[in-house]
C-alpha cells in the first residue's frame, strides 16, 4: 500500500485493493478445500487484476497480483506453477484492462484477458506433459476462469463506483 502514497493514486484504490485481495485469499483459502486441484484454473483470481487497474494503475495491479499469486501458490499446497501462470496471465491482464477508457470497451478486454489465462494454463500443461488434450482442456478451464473473473469486474463496476464513491475514467467519459 507504500506504493498507492508514492503515486498518489486516489484514496479510495486502498480499501478497494484490500477489499479483493480479502475476497481472493478467501476464496483461495475456501477453494483448496473445495475445488479439486485440476480444477483451479475455474477460480476467478483475475478480477482482482481488473479491479486494481481500473481503479489505480497496471504497475499497482501487478505488484499486489505477484503478492497474491505467491499467497494462491500456498493455499493450493504448493502449486508454483498454478501461481507462475497467475503472474503471468494477469500481468498480460493489467495491460489489457489498462487500455480501456469506455465502458463499452471493458468486454473485449475480458474477453482478451481470458485468452491470456487460457493460453498461459495451456502452456504450463504443455510444459507438465506434451498431451494436447490436456492442453485444450487446461485452455477451456483458464478461458472460462478469465471470462468469469471479467464478468465480475465488468459486473461489479458499478457498486464499487458508488460504494467508494470512486471516479474511474469510464465515469468521467460519461
Amino acid at each position: 500500500f507504500f506504493y498507492f502514497r508514492l503515486e498518489k493514486k486516489s484514496p479510495a484504490s486502498i480499501p478497494i485493493t484490500a477489499l479483493f485481495a480479502l475476497i481472493v485469499i478467501l476464496i483461495c483459502v475456501y477453494g483448496s478445500n473445495i475445488i479439486p486441484e485440476n480444477m483451479t484454473e475455474l477460480i476467478p483470481v483475475g478480477m482482482f487484476v481488473g479491479i486494481v487497474t481500473i481503479f489505480s494503475c497496471a504497475r499497482a495491479a501487478i505488484i499486489t497480483n505477484i503478492m497474491l499469486a505467491v499467497f494462491c501458490g500456498v493455499a493450493f499446497n504448493g502449486n508454483w506453477g498454478y501461481a507462475l501462470c497467475i503472474i503471468i496471465a494477469g500481468t498480460m491482464s493489467s495491460y489489457c484492462f489498462a487500455a480501456v477508457k469506455r465502458r463499452t470497451h471493458l468486454l473485449p478486454a475480458s474477453v482478451l484477458s481470458s485468452v491470456f489465462y487460457g493460453l498461459t494454463f495451456a502452456s504450463h500443461s504443455l510444459v507438465e506433459s506434451a498431451n494436447i488434450v490436456n492442453a485444450l482442456f487446461s485452455f477451456v478451464k483458464g478461458f472460462g476462469g478469465g471470462f468469469i473473473s471479467g464478468l465480475i469486474t465488468i459486473g461489479s463496476l458499478p457498486l464499487i463506483e458508488w460504494l467508494f464513491n470512486a471516479t474511474t475514467p469510464m465515469k468521467l467519459s460519461e
